[in-house]
């Protein structure tokens, strides 16, 4: 982990994707007094490090913004700086839920056609949420929904 911390500070990346492990390579950061500064941004899977979130923005020196994805669709949705609700990348794909929304969380859908071999159509991925017609303060062009809320996975 050390020859990879040093490839990172003489790197100097600027968005961190974080996952599960997270935590780990934080507490190890934090351990050898190192903090990597420079980054904009850290995008990790909030589900995934919600007790450690802190720690892994301690640790790599950058707010945290939520996001949300699956294995079928990768990225699916991301927080913007107002911190207030996800906004789903709706330029790759659609997503929508199985009954209304005003009757509460349900199985979430997605659409994604740019698999000719294999396109994803009204695919369960397997989480519950809800989606909001709300405009962000941000003025995204991308809905802002407070996905994956309530999730199950």
């Amino acid at each position: 982990m050390r020859r990879t911390l040093r490839h990172a500070i003489r790197f100097r990346p600027r968005l961190l994707l974080a996952m599960s492990q997270s935590r780990r390579v934080a507490q190890f950061l934090l351990a050898e007094g190192t903090i990597l500064h420079g980054f904009k941004r850290s995008l990790p899977q909030l589900k995934a490090i919600r007790e450690d979130a802190q720690l892994v923005a301690q640790a790599f020196g950058a707010p945290l913004f939520n996001t949300y994805g699956t294995r079928e669709f990768m990225s699916i949705a991301a927080e913007c700086d107002q911190h207030q609700g996800l906004h789903i990348n709706s330029d790759n794909l659609l997503v929508e839920t199985e009954v209304p929304s005003s009757k509460g969380p349900s199985e979430l859908l997605g659409y994604r056609s740019h698999n000719y071999g294999m396109p994803f159509i009204r695919y369960r991925v397997g989480d519950t949420g809800n989606l909001s017609n709300s405009i962000c303060p941000c003025w995204s062009p991308f809905a802002a929904d407070p996905l994956g809320r309530g999730a199950r996975t």
